[in-house]
């Protein structure tokens, strides 16, 4: 996207104060139609012709639009208790037009480009009054705006050269000012934007968003066809992969396969489409997006995150997570079966390799083989619960179905790291030595759950990657400094659940872990109010998300400062697959809205 595209409220800005009137529209006239008996009779007015609509272009790449710019504002000010006149005022409209809505549009532009991604083409559009009001207030504003031919450049400020002009409009507003990067964008991208976007449904909502794949496909395709036509020529020519003095067909195909994946992955993305409804009176915003895939889904990564549309009440493993999680998610799982192919070849590569590299026997690859077999596979309800940050950072996964499945999966990979360890010490590598230094494997740790299975060392995660799990963990506290020990313990939960907790500190894991395959519910997440929508809903996926530390951290690294003091803001999410589509929707008070504007428009302090 070009770097100077996020400026849809620049003409907001930047024209002069002009008191706001409504359209200009020509009186009718009241004396009967006139006869064409005289040339004097026919040297009247003539009605400009009324410009016709315009097709979506093969091009368009990303195409928004607002509801009207007064109504928007009017719940704007509901959620942080300011009038409308003041907040029209404070954006300063000028010849605005606050009966319709803003747009925004990007094509892949006709020009020439090198690189992976193609040219753009980027405008964005304002209503205004009309085009003698927008042409003279600009006219008036000398010393930022210097005229063009029919429209103005910006000549000043981080938009510098922008290019505006006036443009007959259909939909919402007869005269739209259309700026652009440059007039070439303008002229390219203001057909569609004045005369098709107006008219295009992209469903409801304050703000509507649709991303379009298909102009990208052919450039993205490209490369992925030329590997894979270099794999053929390899196959053809008696290439083949040999591992171990083997010949595997399915290690020879791999590479082939993986490509052909990622065009049928490529082909079946059809569109994204994003929405923003502001509702003031009940001081929520709603996000809601769609994903759709093209209607063959052919591919397999498709098939796999769609295999599963069952929907409902969250599982009874999300309201077992710990109350504090900062973020706590759910799902109902996938296919299976699915998987069991990929998972073979993956294993056998892995095993080939040891095989190859290491010189590894049979016996000797056969507590990593046992580990990659007994792999989950995520195909039941499941729910993620994580918190704290830097050295302080934790994550639970919990799993329905089977109390034995992580217990054994840890179990058997305490084997393989045990026997990699040693082989690491055999070999005299001072790499493998490093990285096993305090590796210990327990079985019924003390504290912890009966059954469970503890995998204890100070490997090489550095504490930036595992707290970076957590989209606002970077600058915390505690990142930075090495830890003295990672721990993963696995515990069951009955014959039907299963838990895997993740730490720095082993203290702090074994009371989640306790905590979650406890009796009591008070500091678990079932005892939460406010998430009616996950108890009673009909949800493939969702959770909660507490983001009032984030929106601070956030705000923080631009120099502002919003929420102190509220302490965390629970965001609900809310989603599942609909028809092949991945349907989703976020839930957010208008008190997080409301600051993240405060600080914006007030600076924050």
């Amino acid at each position: 996207m070009h770097p100077r595209f996020p400026a849809f409220l620049v003409l907001i800005f930047g024209c002069s104060s002009v008191p706001i009137a409504p359209p200009s529209v020509p009186a009718a006239s009241s004396a009967a139609s006139p006869s064409p008996s005289t040339p004097e009779e026919l040297q009247g007015p003539v009605a400009a012709p009324t410009p016709l609509p315009v097709a979506a272009p093969p091009g368009l790449l990303l195409e928004a639009k607002s509801r009207s710019i007064g109504a928007t504002v009017t719940e704007l000010g509901k959620m942080m208790g300011l009038p409308m006149e003041l907040l029209l005022s404070t954006l300063s409209p000028g010849t605005l037009r606050t009966d319709a809505g803003l747009g925004a549009v990007v094509l892949v532009s006709e020009r020439t480009g090198d690189g992976l991604l193609p040219p753009l083409a980027v405008a964005f559009s304002v209503p205004v009054t009309d085009a003698g009001a927008f042409s003279q207030a600009l006219e008036q504003d000398k010393g930022r705006w210097k005229p063009r031919g029919v429209g103005f450049v910006l000549r000043q400020g981080p938009l510098e050269g922008l290019f505006c002009k006036p443009v007959v409009a259909l939909g919402d507003a007869t005269t739209r000012a259309v700026c652009g990067p440059s007039e070439e964008d303008v002229g390219e991208v203001a057909p569609y934007l004045t005369r098709g976007l107006p008219l295009a449904d992209l469903g409801s909502g304050d703000l509507r968003l649709r991303v379009r794949f298909a102009p990208l496909k052919p450039r993205l395709s490209s490369p992925l066809e030329e590997l894979k036509q270099q794999q053929s020529d390899l196959l053809s020519g008696g290439g083949a992969l040999l591992l171990g003095g083997l010949i595997d067909p399915s290690l020879v195909l791999a590479p082939g396969a993986v490509l052909e994946e990622a065009s049928r992955f490529l082909e079946a993305q059809e569109s994204v489409t994003l929405g923003v409804q502001l509702n003031g009176s009940a001081w929520a915003v709603e996000v809601t997006g769609t994903w759709t895939f093209a209607p063959s889904r052919d591919s397999w990564l498709v098939r796999l995150v769609t295999s599963r549309p069952e929907r409902g009440p969250a599982p009874e493993v999300f309201w077992r997570l710990p109350r504090e999680s900062e973020v706590a998610l759910f799902g109902r799982g996938v296919d299976g079966e699915m998987q069991d192919e990929p998972r073979r070849v993956v294993r056998r590569v892995i095993g080939a390799l040891l095989e190859e590299r290491l010189g590894l026997t049979d016996a000797e690859r056969k507590p990593l083989d046992d580990a990659l077999a007994s792999l989950p596979r995520g195909d039941t309800p499941w729910a993620l619960g994580a918190g704290g940050r830097g050295q302080g950072a934790w994550w639970v996964l919990g799993s329905e179905g089977d109390g034995t499945l992580f217990p054994s999966w840890l179990r058997r990979s305490g084997r393989a790291l045990k026997q990699l360890a040693a082989l690491g010490q055999r070999s005299g590598r001072q790499a493998w030595k490093d990285a096993t230094v305090g590796l210990r494997v327990e079985e019924s740790p003390a504290g912890f759950p009966s059954g469970s299975v503890l995998i204890e060392t100070n490997a090489t995660m550095v504490p930036e990657l595992a707290s970076g799990l957590l989209p606002w963990s970077v600058g915390a506290t505690g990142v930075g400094e090495k830890p003295e020990r990672w721990v993963l313990v696995a515990t069951p939960e009955g014959k039907g659940r299963s838990w895997l907790g993740v730490a720095s500190d082993r203290a702090s894991l074994k009371a989640r872990m306790r905590q979650v395959t406890g009796r009591s519910g008070k500091d678990l997440l079932g005892a939460e109010e406010g998430l009616e929508a996950l108890r009673s809903g009909k949800n493939g996926f969702g959770g909660r998300l507490l983001v009032g530390k984030a929106l601070q951290q956030g705000l923080a690294r631009f120099g502002l400062a919003a929420g102190e003091g509220q302490g965390e803001v629970p965001v609900v999410l809310q989603g599942g697959v609909e028809a092949g589509k991945i349907e989703g929707k976020a839930t957010v008070p208008g008190v997080l809205l409301g600051a993240l504007l405060g600080a914006t428009l007030l600076g924050g302090r």
